[in-house]
């Protein structure tokens, strides 16, 4: 089992490294990204020419919020797990609950933040959260349904043997 499924999700994990770090335009892999208000945007050039506090870090950095993440998966198992019931029916249930709490956590963080004193730099705080929490909960919910696919794919399988 596991060596069917980890093959599937090491192509969904290199699909998703090639999304976030090539970049298909220049035909190269861009390990960093840089952040910070931009004043002037060149649309032809895709570049920046006025920004204010210019930071550059890893790419790798803005995939990785832990207690984003935290919450995301707490939720998902506190509100799926069960000790009796079918296996395959209870990760069903997390592919589904993971989503709501990926959303439950967005809704959140959108309140929390745009309550708020409103000014740019909170708003980019804002939406790093919100589409983290989305990315967490659907990476987790599709992780979850693959397996569920497998293992009913197992079970149809035994049930025509």
């Amino acid at each position: 089992m596991f060596r069917t499924l980890s093959f599937r999700f090491g192509i969904m994990l290199f699909f998703i490294f090639l999304a976030f770090f090539f970049d298909a335009n220049n035909g190269e892999f861009v390990w960093e990204m840089q952040s910070g208000i931009c004043n002037e945007y060149d649309f032809q050039t895709r570049q920046c020419l006025s920004i204010e506090e210019p930071k550059n870090f890893p790419k790798l950095v803005a995939l990785i919020d832990i207690p984003t993440l935290f919450f995301i998966w707490v939720f998902t198992f506190c509100g799926s797990y069960f000790k009796t019931g079918n296996l395959v029916n209870k990760l069903e249930r997390a592919y589904h609950l993971s989503k709501d709490a990926g959303e439950l956590c967005a809704c959140l963080g959108g309140v929390l933040i745009f309550w708020g004193v409103f000014h740019e730099a909170a708003m980019a705080d804002a939406f790093k959260y919100i589409f983290m929490a989305y990315l967490y909960g659907h990476f987790t919910g599709i992780i979850l349904i693959t397996t569920v696919n497998y293992l009913r794919s197992k079970e149809e399988d035994k049930a025509l043997n």
